[in-house]
């Protein structure tokens, strides 16, 4: 990939509008010199605000999650974008013309292919697999033997790729360059040559909402041949967690509609050449964020339907946390154990499949279900159990209006009393709140209660605060020096920043806070650092630095306690070491306690 020059990521950093951009996804609130609002990432679900950034910095904290970071981070994450696809949005946001390294003097660096050449080749190599297919009696025997016919071949352009390399030779006498045909991921070069990445598989084009062709799935005709199935690896018009198998046939379809999302290409293909339209797949990839953001461009409602088996059932479970958690209105389909997507429509029809997917329950009824299937609620402590657990999975449902509807269900399950199940939902209800009260920088997601934290101890706090306020200004930096302050008062992450502010000062840098992206674990240090930074009183400069320095004392003396336990009065040179540099830190601390 291209690499863009530093002082064009500067450039970008320097204009980009840091406030404008974060208020698309949340409302901010100013507070002095801070904006404040909720948190805008999915996995945090808050009331009060606890997200945090400048108007002067291209910063943002939060509080309560702890997620921090640049600019560029903040559009990494909330977008699931590459460093280089953020660097992208933000310069064409600012109308920033891209400046790279290596630049070949028009305007594009060496090595790089332009989109428009990727889907051109990628649409010429759909084409020449398509033609292959047509000839390979062995291919076309294989889909048919699978009921794959000829209009579904025709619908989704499917093709098989020969293995003498023959789909290089053609690009190559289409015109196309070589770095080009290596950079759409479909040949590959080695010491021996150039060779083609797809080999004696059945190829399934994949396009994206746009109907481009981004790029292939391949798989194989015969048993023992591994992988069983084999994607594109990612290019700059491929990117996996953005794409979903055949969303650009389905989003016509889907007015009024559910999304049915299933496992593979062939149940989307069986499917939809069997009259279900509604239907798409992942890539090969776990279902995510930007996967749920696509969906809800169409719809908000989405069936999930995975194979019958255990594995079937625990794959649609975790994905539907996913998509529930990004708004989506979600149920799940499950079918037989011996079938899959792809078999049942096949041996029964689309009438017996529409008659299934009126079965698909909504989570909480699938989870349910499931635990039903674990526990043996004839036995008392397992009735117990099953209650807690169902419990958990009804509070997560947060209009309690639908409690009610569940309490029944659960005591019709489990033959418990209707009153006795209502109050063990309503102590679940209290425990997760009374948890998130006393613990609220931890956030609840999905059905296994999954908690993150923001855990900053007091003595990092204290170290952040004053690095914020040293980063804040270079005379701020230079009181700090003269009242004793130095790099040995920090450890890690901070030391890491103060060194870098300390290097930047040294190098005459104004605002050092935009030069801090290069070094990602630096740059999340100073958001924090920044977000810190208010709490700290300038007139406390020399007590704070006689604070960490005791910090950072009895931390030293308690690592030489610690060694001195472990040679337990051995008598040896070393043991004598340690006593005396216990001693010295005594002494030091002592005079410390002892200052006026």
């Amino acid at each position: 990939m291209p690499r863009f020059t530093r002082n064009f990521i500067d450039k970008v950093i320097d204009n980009a509008d840091t406030i404008g951009i974060v208020s698309r996804y949340t409302k901010l609130t100013k507070r002095g010199s801070r904006y404040f609002g909720l948190c805008p990432f999915p996995d945090h679900n808050e009331k009060t605000p606890s997200f945090t950034v400048a108007s002067d910095k291209p910063l943002f904290y939060c509080f309560g999650c702890g997620k921090k970071g640049s600019i560029l981070d903040f559009i990494m994450q909330i977008n699931s974008m590459s460093f280089t696809e953020a660097v992208e949005y933000l310069a064409k946001e600012e109308n920033l013309t891209p400046e790279y390294e290596n630049d070949s003097g028009n305007g594009r660096p060496r090595g790089y292919s332009s989109k428009n050449t990727l889907y051109e080749i990628n649409r010429q190599s759909a084409n020449f697999y398509y033609r292959c297919l047509l000839k390979n009696k062995e291919a076309l025997s294989y889909l048919y033997n699978r009921g794959i016919k000829e209009s579904a071949i025709k619908t989704f352009g499917l093709g098989y790729s020969p293995s003498d390399n023959s789909l290089y030779k053609f690009l190559v006498q289409k015109g196309f360059k070589r770095e080009d045909i290596i950079a759409s991921s479909l040949a590959r070069s080695n010491e021996r040559g150039v060779y083609d990445y797809f080999r004696d598989r059945i190829m399934c084009p994949i396009q994206d909402v746009t109907g481009h062709v981004v790029g292939f799935g391949g798989r194989v005709m015969r048993k023992g041949q591994e992988p069983k199935y084999l994607n594109s690896p990612e290019t700059p018009v491929f990117i996996k967690n953005s794409t979903l198998y055949n969303l650009n046939r389905a989003k016509g379809f889907i007015s009024g509609q559910p999304l049915i999302m299933v496992e593979g290409y062939m149940d989307v293909i069986a499917l939809f050449d069997r009259g279900v339209k509604n239907v798409c797949a992942t890539l090969g990839t776990a279902l995510g964020e930007n996967h749920a953001k696509l969906i809800k461009r169409f719809t908000n409602d989405v069936i999930l339907c995975y194979d019958g088996d255990a594995a079937g059932r625990n794959a649609a479970l975790s994905k539907s946390s996913i998509l529930e958690n990004n708004g989506l209105s979600v149920k799940v389909l499950v079918l037989p154990d011996e079938h899959d997507p792809d078999s049942y429509i096949r041996e029964y029809g689309k009438e017996k499949w529409d008659e299934a997917v009126k079965t698909a329950v909504y989570t909480t009824d699938f989870r349910i279900g499931q635990l039903l299937r674990t526990y043996d609620v004839s036995d008392i402590n397992q009735k117990s159990e099953f209650l807690t657990k169902a419990a958990e999975a009804v509070t997560e449902v947060k209009d309690e209006v639908k409690w009610d509807y569940y309490t029944r269900i659960l005591a019709e399950a489990s033959g418990a009393d209707v009153e006795t199940v209502r109050n063990r939902i309503y102590e679940t209800a209290r425990r997760v709140q009374t948890e998130t009260q006393r613990y609220p920088d931890r956030t609840v997601r999905g059905n296994e209660a999954e908690r993150t934290e923001n855990t900053v101890q007091p003595a990092d706090k204290k170290a952040l605060e004053l690095l914020g306020f040293i980063m804040a200004d270079r005379n701020n930096y230079e009181q700090f020096i003269s009242k004793g302050g130095t790099a040995e008062l920090f450890e890690k992450d901070t030391l890491d920043l103060y060194l870098a502010i300390e290097e930047l000062y040294k190098e005459n840098t104004f605002d050092i806070s935009k030069k801090l992206i290069y070094n990602n674990k630096v740059t999340q240090t100073a958001a924090a650092a920044d977000a810190y930074a208010d709490s700290f009183d300038s007139g406390e400069l020399g007590e704070r630095i006689k604070t960490l320095t005791k910090t950072r004392l009895n931390s030293h003396l308690q690592t030489i306690k610690g060694r001195l336990d472990s040679l337990n009065g051995n008598g040896t040179e070393e043991e004598a070491e340690l006593l005396t540099e216990y001693a010295r830190i005594k002494k030091m601390l002592l005079g410390l306690s002892t200052e006026v």
